[in-house]
């Protein structure tokens, strides 16, 4: 008969129903198991080698790139105007802008004298001269324009003025052969606007 190791006796039945059972005899200082595989007792936890505790990588902030300076902003037609009211005509561009200080307020197609000798409207520096309603003009080439606005700057064969005949649009390329005898035409709603914000002694510079 088998004995445990305090000394006492298994019997039979004992060792039957620790089979039955699946426990853990200890015969002899052996560890024998009930079923499969074999007992290993518990490490000792001072003698355990320590668990490194993994570090949680911060994940990298992505570096923002350096911002670019502000590209300049595109100077206006006005940019260079050093006077409180300007009219800028440019023959080129068929285009008008009306320029309060360094700002335009107003922009607009135009039409200027026909491309010959005697009807080029002329280019520099003038003045507005005046301005007067209901007028007929009668120029060089003969004939008579009623118009509602007359706004000389070089009186008295220049100035800007409506043009209710013109058969064409206003900044078309059409000037060249059926334009002005030299004056600048303006739409109806410009050269009331002209009228109304000019002041008499307001620059004008026309430009080739």
């Amino acid at each position: 008969m088998r004995q445990n190791r305090f000394g006492r006796r298994l019997t039979p039945a004992v060792l039957l129903l620790a089979g039955a059972l699946g426990a853990v005899v200890a015969l002899g200082g052996c560890s024998v198991g009930a079923g499969p595989g074999s007992y290993r007792p518990p490490p000792d936890p001072a003698s355990a080698s320590p668990v490194a505790h993994e570090v949680p990588v911060q994940p990298r902030r992505p570096v923002p790139a350096p911002a670019r300076p502000a590209a300049p902003a595109a100077a206006g037609p006005c940019a260079a105007s050093t006077v409180n009211q300007l009219v800028l005509v440019s023959i080129a561009s068929q285009h008008a802008w009306y320029c309060q200080g360094t700002r335009a307020v107003y922009d607009t197609p135009v039409t200027t004298g026909m491309d010959t000798a005697a009807t080029r409207t002329p280019v520099g520096h003038f003045v507005i001269q005046a301005k007067d309603t209901g007028v007929t003009l009668h120029p060089n080439g003969g004939g008579a324009y009623a118009v509602r606005y007359w706004i000389p700057f070089d009186a008295p064969a220049y100035g800007f003025h409506d043009a209710s005949w013109q058969s064409f649009p206003f900044g078309g390329p059409q000037y060249r052969t059926a334009g002005s005898h030299g004056c600048v035409h303006l739409p109806l709603v410009a050269i009331e606007y002209l009228y109304r914000w000019a002041q008499i002694g307001a620059s004008v510079d026309i430009s080739a």
